[in-house]
Protein backbone atom coordinates (compact mmCIF):
# COMPACT_ATOMS: atom_id res chain seq x y z
CA UNK A 1 0.00 0.00 0.00
CA UNK A 2 1.40 3.26 -1.24
CA UNK A 3 0.45 6.37 1.36
CA UNK A 4 1.09 9.72 0.52
CA UNK A 5 1.01 12.95 2.57
CA UNK A 6 0.03 16.41 1.28
CA UNK A 7 0.26 19.43 2.95
CA UNK A 8 -1.46 22.89 2.67
CA UNK A 9 0.94 25.11 2.33
CA UNK A 10 1.51 28.19 4.38
CA UNK A 11 0.94 31.67 3.14
CA UNK A 12 1.98 35.09 4.91
CA UNK A 13 2.16 38.46 3.34
CA UNK A 14 3.62 41.57 4.77
CA UNK A 15 3.21 45.26 4.46
CA UNK A 16 5.62 47.54 5.89
CA UNK A 17 5.67 51.54 6.48
CA UNK A 18 9.66 52.30 7.09
CA UNK A 19 9.36 55.89 6.12
CA UNK A 20 7.85 57.73 9.52
CA UNK A 21 10.03 57.78 13.53
CA UNK A 22 7.54 54.66 14.25
CA UNK A 23 7.80 51.82 12.01
CA UNK A 24 5.91 48.92 11.41
CA UNK A 25 5.61 45.61 9.88
CA UNK A 26 2.51 43.35 9.04
CA UNK A 27 2.41 40.16 8.71
CA UNK A 28 -0.99 38.58 8.06
CA UNK A 29 -0.58 34.41 8.30
CA UNK A 30 -2.16 31.13 7.64
CA UNK A 31 -0.51 28.06 9.08
CA UNK A 32 0.47 24.65 6.35
CA UNK A 33 -1.68 21.92 7.76
CA UNK A 34 0.68 20.83 10.55
CA UNK A 35 -0.27 24.18 12.24
CA UNK A 36 3.72 25.83 11.66
CA UNK A 37 4.83 28.54 9.54
CA UNK A 38 8.18 29.58 8.84
CA UNK A 39 8.60 32.71 6.91
CA UNK A 40 11.41 34.88 6.13
CA UNK A 41 10.43 38.65 5.63
CA UNK A 42 11.13 39.79 2.10
CA UNK A 43 12.79 43.73 3.35
CA UNK A 44 15.77 44.33 5.21
CA UNK A 45 14.84 46.54 8.27
CA UNK A 46 16.85 47.97 11.18
CA UNK A 47 15.55 49.39 14.88
CA UNK A 48 14.57 48.95 18.31
CA UNK A 49 11.19 46.82 19.03
CA UNK A 50 8.62 49.04 20.38
CA UNK A 51 5.78 46.46 20.66
CA UNK A 52 4.16 44.00 19.48
CA UNK A 53 0.53 43.50 18.32
CA UNK A 54 -0.96 39.70 18.27
CA UNK A 55 -4.56 39.29 16.50
CA UNK A 56 -6.00 35.27 16.14
CA UNK A 57 -8.38 34.97 13.15
CA UNK A 58 -11.92 34.04 14.37
CA UNK A 59 -14.52 31.37 13.26
CA UNK A 60 -12.81 28.52 11.15
CA UNK A 61 -9.37 29.77 10.84
CA UNK A 62 -9.15 30.73 14.66
CA UNK A 63 -5.50 29.11 15.69
CA UNK A 64 -5.44 26.36 18.57
CA UNK A 65 -5.36 27.93 21.90
CA UNK A 66 -1.70 28.29 23.38
CA UNK A 67 0.19 28.59 19.40
CA UNK A 68 3.43 29.92 19.43
CA UNK A 69 4.94 32.83 18.06
CA UNK A 70 8.62 33.85 17.06
CA UNK A 71 10.46 36.68 15.34
CA UNK A 72 13.76 35.67 14.76
CA UNK A 73 17.17 37.50 13.66
CA UNK A 74 18.21 35.87 10.90
CA UNK A 75 22.00 36.79 11.42
CA UNK A 76 21.92 35.42 15.51
CA UNK A 77 18.33 33.41 15.53
CA UNK A 78 17.57 34.88 18.55
CA UNK A 79 13.95 35.44 18.92
CA UNK A 80 13.70 39.26 19.96
CA UNK A 81 10.09 38.63 21.29
CA UNK A 82 12.05 37.62 24.08
CA UNK A 83 9.33 34.49 24.79
CA UNK A 84 6.47 37.20 24.84
CA UNK A 85 4.72 35.43 21.69
CA UNK A 86 4.82 31.80 23.42
CA UNK A 87 1.19 30.30 25.23
CA UNK A 88 -0.74 32.62 22.63
CA UNK A 89 -4.74 32.86 23.73
CA UNK A 90 -6.97 32.00 20.31
CA UNK A 91 -10.00 34.77 20.76
CA UNK A 92 -7.59 37.39 22.46
CA UNK A 93 -5.52 39.91 20.43
CA UNK A 94 -2.65 41.17 23.07
CA UNK A 95 0.23 43.76 22.87
CA UNK A 96 3.13 42.83 24.28
CA UNK A 97 6.14 44.57 24.99
CA UNK A 98 9.54 42.53 24.71
CA UNK A 99 12.01 44.19 27.29
CA UNK A 100 15.85 42.71 28.15
CA UNK A 101 16.25 42.65 31.84
CA UNK A 102 17.38 40.70 34.91
CA UNK A 103 14.98 41.00 36.77
CA UNK A 104 15.51 44.10 38.70
CA UNK A 105 17.31 46.21 36.07
CA UNK A 106 16.08 47.50 32.45
CA UNK A 107 18.06 47.15 29.72
CA UNK A 108 15.64 48.12 26.64
CA UNK A 109 14.11 46.65 23.83
CA UNK A 110 16.30 43.88 21.48
CA UNK A 111 17.52 45.47 18.30
CA UNK A 112 17.49 44.23 14.56
CA UNK A 113 19.38 44.61 11.66
CA UNK A 114 18.66 43.08 8.48
CA UNK A 115 15.93 39.80 7.42
CA UNK A 116 13.35 38.76 9.76
CA UNK A 117 12.35 34.92 10.37
CA UNK A 118 8.89 34.67 11.84
CA UNK A 119 7.90 31.11 13.30
CA UNK A 120 4.64 29.72 14.52
CA UNK A 121 3.99 26.85 15.55
CA UNK A 122 1.14 24.78 17.01
CA UNK A 123 -1.43 26.79 15.29
CA UNK A 124 -3.72 24.01 13.79
CA UNK A 125 -4.54 23.16 10.35
CA UNK A 126 -4.89 26.23 8.03
CA UNK A 127 -5.20 28.43 11.13
CA UNK A 128 -4.37 32.29 11.06
CA UNK A 129 -3.81 36.00 12.29
CA UNK A 130 -2.00 38.88 11.82
CA UNK A 131 1.10 40.18 13.62
CA UNK A 132 1.88 43.91 13.61
CA UNK A 133 5.76 44.72 14.36
CA UNK A 134 6.48 48.47 15.53
CA UNK A 135 10.16 49.84 15.96
CA UNK A 136 11.76 52.79 16.17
Amino acid sequence: MHLERYFMAQAVSETAQLHRSVKYLILDWQSASDGSVDYTTSVDIDGQISMVFFSPDSGGTRPTDLYDVQINDVLTGADLLLGTGANLYNATAVLRIPILTNGTQYYGSPVFAGKLNLVISNAGDTKGGVIVLYWR
